[in-house]
């Protein structure tokens, strides 16, 4: 068993399969493929099976079976296996996810949703002025400016998160945030998507892009899809190069903003309220309560230490 350390880690139950076929004459069946090291250094694959074997020399006390396993080396299925996912699911410009795969997804995140609840959230983007790169410098500098962008998502997004192309200048990114996680990943890839231009032949080609973000709660992959078009759509027509959400996300990161900038500027002051002994009338103490003096106004703990709890 010391040959594949990692099917012991993959199975917590292993010891419990290797009792049950000692002692019960259970058999169990691994189909999925487990990966493990090989000497060389290159990555195998293999199933295997358990089975009893009746031992007719054990004795009172011991197990009644022997244990019998048939691996089998499966690389090569497993190899074609993700080369054909490649192709069916990975789109070959940009090697994200493609729009199959997000169709997909989105039935097993809605299915699995519906039976366990969580935030599913979506990211549209929009690279603004592809067209124009196309036009004026050609479908060369455009299929880099795509790999380009591809690229800067898969750096800067999070294991758990799925980047798609899901057709020309637009991609996506499927998140399991609620709304203002999404909004602040949105603004977060924003940020290193348009911070450098793409050089291409000795030109400097400037990346923009507009963002929608959406999150659902419940409903289906329609609805979310629909509302973060919506968000995108807002975004190109306010101005394009810029994130939209919905207004309670960007409220809770504008306050989140500002109160980042007060503490800083000493807006966050400690004012006291007396404790009076109600006998002798006497100041006996004082309580000390957090107050923040922002824009005219005064903003008690339950509206900004949710936030700074959350920071």
């Amino acid at each position: 068993y010391d040959l594949f350390p990692n099917i012991r880690e993959s199975l917590p139950e292993w010891v419990e399969i290797h009792q049950s076929v000692l002692w019960h004459g259970t058999e169990f069946n691994q189909d999925e493929p487990i990966e493990y090291p090989r000497p060389d250094g290159t990555t195998g694959w293999l199933t295997f099976s358990v089975s009893p074997v009746p031992d007719t020399a054990a004795l009172n006390g011991e197990p009644p079976n022997k244990i019998l396993m048939v691996w089998k080396d499966v690389s090569i299925n497993q190899q074609l296996r993700e080369e054909l996912n490649r192709l069916v699911y990975r789109d070959p410009l940009t090697g994200l996810f493609n729009k199959r795969y997000f169709d997909e997804l989105m039935e097993r995140q809605f299915e699995q949703q519906r039976r366990e609840g969580g935030p599913i959230s979506l990211i549209m983007i929009d690279l603004d002025g592809f067209k124009g790169i196309n036009d004026h410098y050609g479908h060369q500098a455009g299929d880099l400016v795509l790999r380009e962008a591809a690229n800067r998502i898969n750096s800067n997004s999070r294991g758990h998160d799925i980047a798609i192309r899901w057709a020309g200048d637009e991609l996506a990114v499927v998140c399991l945030v609620d709304a203002v996680g999404a909004l602040r990943a949105a603004n977060r890839l924003h940020k290193v998507i348009t911070t450098e231009p793409v050089k291409y032949k000795g030109a400097s080609l400037e990346l923009r892009c507009s963002m929608g973000v959406a999150t659902a709660l419940s409903g289906t992959p329609e609805a979310l899809l629909g509302a973060a078009d919506a968000a995108l759509y807002s975004a190109k027509d306010e101005g394009r190069n810029r994130v939209k959400a919905g207004a309670e996300a960007e409220a809770y990161l504008q306050l989140e903003d500002q109160l980042v900038q007060g503490v800083e500027l000493g807006e966050i002051t400690p004012w006291f309220q007396p404790i009076i002994c109600l006998e002798t009338g006497e100041l006996v103490g004082a309580e000390a309560l957090a107050r923040w003096q922002h824009d005219d106004l005064i903003y008690y703990p339950p509206t900004f230490l949710p936030i700074v709890e959350a920071l």
